[in-house]
């Protein structure tokens, strides 16, 4: 089974990566919503940077 990102034209995935970055300089990526910049190196309560590893996922 290929991963659905695979299927995204090169624009989606475009704006979406934008969208991500956008949300990280106000961090509410995980539960905790901390509002940390992370682009500006800072780490909030999880502590992860701008290279998170995703462990999981749930597929809708």
């Amino acid at each position: 089974m290929d991963p659905s990102y695979l299927f995204l034209g090169e624009d989606e995935i475009k704006t979406r990566a934008e969208e991500l970055y956008k949300r990280m300089t106000v961090c509410d990526l995980c539960p905790k919503k901390c509002g940390v910049n992370k682009i500006a190196g800072e780490l909030g309560a999880c502590r992860v940077g701008t290279k998170p590893v995703v462990a999981s996922y749930k597929s809708r």
